[in-house]
């Protein structure tokens, strides 16, 4: 057996070609177009007038020069579908750099790139005004560097409200960038079919994404990252909101009184603070997006999808999404409010038209979805918890319709500090209104469309730590709480007409449904009762209904940062800044999430961590100390010979059943010196034996390597331990400390020292010191060593 020394434990740019090919009499370039003169994008087609061909590629420069350049010149050629990518090169993006956009004034003339600088067309936003563009940020980061604020008002901000993309024309795409700090984000203005992919914004102004009123139909928003309420200082630019109690001013101390950093504002920033020629309005520094993620005005869309990539993650902003008309689908998004904060997040609302909301996830936001004006909404296979006032909720006098089927709510309506009116659907002051969730309103009629709602809502408002919740509250309130009385003279007046089930439509509460006159009813109405609730079942799944994208950790972590939303089982990753569930991060496949694994890289299916330190045996280098009594080296006599050896003697202590030593594991000893011993020795299995008392041994098929465990019988348990290794060839030189690495079982690792070492002719010794006694320097150690020598001589046994 040779000894190992070492530290392991055992033995060992080019200008492109261009091509030209003759079409219909017209000579074009297939490879690379030079660009006009003094711009720098290129593409990768035009024909002899400079016009990009079906199906180009045109790159652009990452300034704001550049691109302006490049959309002049799609924008005054023929429709022919063109891909204009940010980035000099096929190969090349602009990285993670912000590329300052001024979108400066020009009025009443109109930038290059643009459609024109008014509100319509978003102040010299870049336009779109052709067909068939797809634009493609690859990845880039545009903030706005102009003028004028990034704030949230109530109406219009003061001055010009810049956006970045402003879409014409039909089926254009703006897809994979960020933005920051516009006061208004993208925005559709006219025609049909377009789509916005893949935008993030995380420091919104007013609407990170807008539809004008009289834009088409067909359009779709998918895959965007929209989040509210988030620091400015972080992005690099400023948040405000606009103080609608001040009604004007001049200079900043005319806006002492609005809070702390509050500043005069009247339309420029140039001008901040100096309105004396023209009044201004007091703005206060914010977090950035109090407002919408995306607001409708009109048109036709899809807002999110079923397709995989399709959702968007509308977070902690007031508004997910706002529509006010027009015919929509709402699909699969996912909102997260705060759990400590009601105002942080308020609703989906729609105050008119059409909408569908089908299987979004919404938690801790003020109201889930809410119905206003004379909006028709119909809701499908939803799931909103933790509603601090309500998950549905009804308003306004101009006669409402909210039809639902297959929606899960669970603790909705739990927060005392804030509207009277709370439960799982409320509805205020809509006696007009009518609502469906299962075999019509309260005569059994439809609401929407002619057909009645097929029930299998499920309602979940029996909450541990709030105790029961109101699974309908249908009494018109004053703003004091108090009823109002209806014509008739009734303590309060009628409700709306509501249908919570029929026979067979399978709706199913925690707890049953209690109406009034009882005692204490659940479903809190007038008399007579506005309110059917026919064919309650008991819910028996409430356990299930949680929004398991919901985790806080997951606000500002990077992609695939391990999380685990509370009460939740299963592996999740941060993704986009929602706790998702698509990617399941079990990196050592021992079945234990990473999350939760104490060694997410070494497959440790047991999780055994014998130190108790939350790092796995298996990943941890020191499972446990290991008490080295004794350590004899003694080197060979002579260059070739093999009459080395190593003498270990120690114990320690086990803290479980699974921390003793298993043959069925085998065991390894790994021996270093101070100098260049290292050391290690292996058994396997079929040479370690446990015996009848327990104690546990291996021994190498020559003979030459034997390892001793023993248990000692009094508490605390511990191990007894001797290590002999003969026949080596262990040449010098030999220096302490001399430390032993124990490993058995599946990876557990004891390690510990003899540091109290004498080196003599015949090899190195080296001892632990006793507890309570000095160190034990080599002088004392050669004294006690030489007194035990003259005792041997005179007695056959040594001292103690």
């Amino acid at each position: 057996m040779t000894a190992s020394r070492g530290p392991s434990y055992g033995s060992v740019v080019r200008t492109p070609p261009v091509s030209r090919v003759r079409r219909l009499g017209v000579t074009v370039a297939l490879v690379l177009a030079l660009p006009a003169a003094g711009h720098a994008y290129t593409c990768t087609a035009i024909d002899g007038g400079g016009c990009p061909l079906t199906g180009a590629t045109c790159y652009a420069a990452c300034d704001e020069t550049d691109v302006r350049a490049l959309l002049a010149t799609v924008n005054g050629c023929p429709p022919v579908g063109v891909t204009i990518a940010m980035g000099p090169d096929a190969g090349t993006t602009c990285g993670t750099t912000p590329i300052p956009m001024a979108m400066a004034a020009t009025a009443p003339g109109v930038a290059t790139g643009a459609c024109g600088d008014d509100d319509p067309n978003r102040y010299n936003a870049l336009c779109l005004a052709t067909s068939d563009v797809v634009f493609d940020g690859r990845g880039a980061i545009f903030t706005y560097a102009g003028d004028h604020v990034c704030a949230s008002c109530s109406g219009n901000c003061e001055g010009r409200q810049p956006a970045l993309v402003v879409l014409e024309g039909n089926r254009n795409t703006v897809q994979n960038l960020e933005l920051r700090f516009f006061p208004e984000g993208v925005h559709l203005h006219s025609g049909s079919n377009h789509t916005i992919r893949n935008v993030t914004n995380r420091y919104i102004c007013e609407d990170a994404l807008s539809l004008d009123d009289n834009v088409g139909a067909g359009h779709r928003i998918v895959g965007t990252t929209l989040v509210g309420n988030t620091t400015a200082a972080t992005g690099g630019g400023a948040c405000w909101v606009r103080n609608e109690g001040i009604p004007t001013c001049t200079d900043d101390a005319g806006c002492a009184a609005a809070g702390a950093g509050a500043r005069c504002y009247c339309g420029r920033l140039s001008t901040l603070g100096d309105c004396l020629a023209t009044p201004g309005r007091c703005y206060v520094p914010s977090l950035c997006g109090h407002d919408k993620a995306i607001q409708v005005n009109g048109g036709g869309s899809t807002i999110g999808g079923d397709a995989p990539g399709d959702a968007n993650r509308l977070l902690t902003i007031g508004q997910p999404v706002r529509v006010l008309a027009g015919t929509h689908n709402v699909i699969g998004n996912v909102t997260c409010g705060d759990p400590t904060d009601k105002n942080v997040c308020q609703a989906y609302a729609a105050a008119g038209g059409a909408v569908t909301f089908r299987g979004n996830r919404i938690d801790h936001c003020k109201f889930g979805i809410r119905v206003e004006g004379n909006a028709q909404v119909d809701a499908v296979g939803n799931v909103v918890t933790n509603g601090y006032v309500s998950a549905f909720q009804l308003r306004g006098t101009s006669g409402g319709r909210l039809r639902g089927s297959a929606n899960r709510m669970r603790r909705n309506g739990y927060a005392t500090t804030t509207d009277c009116q709370r439960g799982a659907i409320v509805v205020r002051d809509g006696t007009t209104a009518q609502l469906d969730f299962g075999g019509g309103n309260f005569a059994g009629a439809p609401v929407i469309g002619g057909v009645v709602s097929a029930g299998g809502n499920l309602f979940c408002q029996n909450s541990p730590a709030d105790g029961p919740l109101a699974h309908v509250w249908n009494m018109p309130l004053d703003a004091t709480c108090a009823c109002v009385a209806d014509p008739t003279g009734a303590a309060c007046g009628a409700g709306a007409s509501i249908g919570l089930g029929a026979v067979g439509t399978g709706n199913s509460f925690d707890p049953l449904p209690v109406l009034v006159p009882q005692a204490i009813p659940n479903v809190l109405d007038a008399l007579p009762v506005d309110t059917r609730a026919d064919g309650a079942a008991t819910a028996a799944t409430c356990d299930q209904v949680i929004v398991s994208e919901c985790d806080g950790a997951c606000r500002d972590a990077p992609d695939g940062t391990p999380c685990r939303p509370a009460g939740v089982t299963g592996c999740f990753t941060c993704q986009q800044g929602i706790c998702a569930d698509t990617v399941a991060p079990d990196g050592d496949g021992d079945g234990v999430c990473d999350p939760d694994d104490d060694c997410p890289a070494d497959a440790d299916p047991t999780q055994h961590d014998a130190d108790g330190d939350g790092i796995g045996d298996a990943c941890d280098p020191f499972d446990g100390p290991l008490v080295v009594q004794t350590a004899r080296l003694k080197p060979t006599r002579a260059p070739g010979l093999t009459t080395g050896s190593i003498v270990v003697s120690g114990s320690y202590p086990t803290t479980a059943a699974w921390d003793a030593p298993d043959p069925a594991s085998g065991a390894q000893a790994r021996v270093t010196d101070g100098a260049a011993l290292d050391l290690t020795v292996a058994w396997t299995p079929d040479r370690c034996v446990r015996s009848g008392a327990g104690a546990f041994a291996c021994r190498s098929i020559d003979g030459r390597a034997r390892l001793k465990l023993r248990p000692q019988r009094r508490p605390p348990r511990s191990w007894t331990l001797g290590l002999q290794l003969r026949s080596l060839d262990l040449s010098g030189p030999l220096l302490g400390p001399v430390t032993l690495r124990l490993r058995y079982g599946a990876a557990l690792d004891r390690s510990g020292a003899a540091a109290s070492c004498l080196l003599r002719p015949n090899g190195l010794s080296c001892k632990w010191p006793a507890l309570g006694r000095r160190p034990l320097t080599p002088t004392r150690w050669w004294r006690a060593a030489s007194r035990r020598c003259r005792t041997r001589r005179g007695s056959r046994r040594a001292p103690r």
